[in-house]
């Protein structure tokens, strides 16, 4: 059986990027279940983020949504490079997907499908 996010794409859909899990997330006891189960990529169409190994929480939020993606790091996430993402948009509630590896670079690959999606509308229809 494959990821959830590679179950999830529809027709052309492609992943741009992905999300890892820092290593800290194995650190704790009982997380290794939730880290193994976590997804996180962003398409040329959404955000896709899953959560849970027996019970599943998903987020899936289109690019024209997203109204903001947020980071938080405290110290620690600053030193070895991990921390929170945060997607909000319209119709759902601000969710975090805790101890993402590199996740400036993330918001950077969302920021960046997000801007590639809004210059697509703009852009002029062919004659």
């Amino acid at each position: 059986m494959g990821s959830y996010v590679q179950q999830s794409l529809v027709g052309n859909e492609r992943v741009v990027a992905s999300a890892k899990l820092h290593w800290i997330a194995f650190l704790w006891p009982f997380s290794i279940l939730s880290a193994l189960s976590t997804e996180l990529a962003v398409t040329d169409k959404r955000v896709i983020a899953k959560t849970g190994l027996i019970s599943r929480k998903t987020i899936e939020q289109r690019l024209a949504k997203v109204d903001a993606i947020r980071v938080n790091q405290g110290i620690l996430g600053r030193i070895l490079g991990y921390g929170t993402i945060i997607v909000s948009g319209s119709g759902m509630s601000a969710e975090g997907i805790k101890n993402i590896s590199n996740p400036l670079a993330f918001k950077r690959a969302v920021e960046e499908q997000i801007q590639r999606h809004e210059d697509e509308a703009r852009a002029p229809v062919p004659a």
